[in-house]
C-alpha cells in the first residue's frame, strides 16, 4: 500500500511538472487559437464561444497568481489551458489534459497496438515503465470518480418533456398557433432540458447536447455541446440565414411548412446561435441562392466595434459572397413582432 502511494504521489508530481511546462511552452492564448477561438486583448470583453447572451462577457484576465484564465464575468466560470481543450472539444478532464501535454509537445501522440493477446510483445512498441503504469492507473481512477464520461445524450427525453401544457405554453410566449409547437417537436426541433426550453445540438447527424433558455433570458449549453449551426431541410433552391433560432422558426411557420412537406427540399434553414459564430456557416453557402433574415437593431455607432445584429451581418457578408438582406418593416424588431402584428 505504501508502495502504491508513493508511485501514484511520483506520478502526481510528474503531472504537475509536465503541466507547468506545457504551459511555459504553449500558454493559454496558443491554445485558444489553435482551437479556433478568438484571442480578446487582456481585459476586453467579447462574445463567448460556450453561451449566447446579448451582451459581452468573455475575457481573458490575469490572475492574482500571474497565470492567464479565460472567464465569463456573468457566470464567475473560469478556464484554464486544459479547461478549454475539455469544453471546446467536450471530452473528459483526464483525456483533454493528456491533448494539451500533446499539443505542447510535452507528451508523444500515445500509439495503440492492435495484437492479439496470445502473440508476443512487439520490439516496435515500448513498454511502459512502474511510474508510466502507475501514472495511467492514476489517471484512470481520476476518470472514473470525476470526469467519468456520460454516455450519448438522451434527446427524446427532452422531447417526451413537451407535454400539451407546456406546448400550449411556449405558443403562447412566442405567439404561434399550438400546432406550429406540435409540428416543431414532431420535427425534433425543441424540447425541454431541466424544465427550460432547449434547441438541439448535432455533431455527425447526432444530437449531442442542448442550447437551453435560462430564466433571465441568457443562453447556455449543456455539457459537451457547443455552438454549432442548427440546420433544417435540404436547399435545393434557396439558404436562409438566421442568429436567432426563434426567428427561424417563425419563418418556417408564415411558410407553412407543416402543411407543404415539399418545402424541406427547396428550403435550408440555417441558425448561428450568435452574432460571432457566422463564419461556421461556410459550408452552407449556395451561390446565388442565400438570404440573411436580419433583425432591425439601432444603427451601428461609427467607430466603434459592431456587436450584436450587426456584428452578426458582417461576419456573414464575409463568408457568404453577395448574400441578400432581408428584414421586417422599419419600427419593427425582428420576425416574431412583425408576425404578432399581421
Amino acid at each position: 500500500m505504501f508502495r502504491l502511494l508513493f508511485i501514484s504521489l511520483l506520478c502526481m508530481s510528474q503531472i504537475h511538472d509536465d503541466l507547468e511546462r506545457a504551459r511555459s511552452l504553449f500558454p493559454l492564448e496558443a491554445v485558444m487559437r489553435r482551437l479556433g477561438l478568438e484571442v480578446p486583448p487582456l481585459g476586453k470583453k467579447i462574445m463567448s464561444p460556450f453561451r449566447v447572451t446579448d451582451d459581452p462577457h468573455w475575457t481573458v484576465r490575469r490572475m492574482p497568481g500571474g497565470r492567464l484564465k479565460a472567464m465569463d464575468e456573468a457566470t464567475g466560470e473560469r478556464w484554464d489551458e486544459v479547461d478549454l481543450i475539455r469544453d471546446a472539444k467536450g471530452i473528459p478532464q483526464t483525456e483533454a489534459l493528456r491533448e494539451y501535454l500533446v499539443m505542447a509537445g510535452v507528451r508523444r501522440e500515445e500509439r495503440r497496438a492492435e495484437t492479439p493477446a496470445s502473440s508476443p510483445s512487439s520490439p516496435e512498441v515500448p513498454v511502459m515503465s512502474a511510474v508510466e503504469t502507475a501514472r495511467a492507473s492514476l489517471s484512470a481512477a481520476l476518470g472514473k470518480t470525476k470526469t467519468k464520461p456520460a454516455g450519448p445524450f438522451d434527446w427524446q427525453v427532452c422531447l417526451e418533456a413537451m407535454t400539451p401544457e407546456r406546448r400550449q405554453e411556449l405558443a403562447e410566449w412566442r405567439g404561434w398557433p399550438v400546432e406550429h409547437v406540435d409540428w416543431l417537436v414532431g420535427e425534433k426541433l425543441v424540447g425541454l432540458y431541466e424544465g427550460k426550453w432547449a434547441i438541439p445540438v448535432e455533431h455527425g447527424g447526432k444530437v449531442i447536447g442542448v442550447h437551453y433558455r435560462q430564466d433571465n433570458g441568457d443562453w447556455l449549453y449543456s455539457k459537451g455541446a457547443k455552438a454549432l449551426p442548427l440546420v433544417w431541410g435540404e436547399g435545393g433552391s434557396m439558404v436562409v440565414a438566421f442568429e436567432s433560432q426563434w426567428d427561424a422558426y417563425t419563418m418556417l411557420l408564415a411558410l407553412d411548412v407543416r402543411n407543404q412537406s415539399g418545402m424541406r427540399d427547396h428550403v435550408k434553414v440555417v441558425v448561428t446561435r450568435g452574432a460571432s459564430n457566422a463564419a461556421k456557416l461556410k459550408e452552407h453557402y449556395k451561390q446565388d441562392a442565400c438570404i440573411g433574415f436580419q433583425q432591425n437593431d439601432p444603427p451601428p455607432i461609427p467607430g466603434e466595434k459592431l456587436e450584436g445584429n450587426w456584428q452578426w451581418k458582417a461576419e456573414l457578408a464575409k463568408i457568404w459572397p453577395g448574400v441578400e438582406w432581408a428584414a421586417p418593416p422599419e419600427g419593427i424588431k425582428d420576425l416574431n413582432d412583425w408576425c404578432r402584428a399581421e
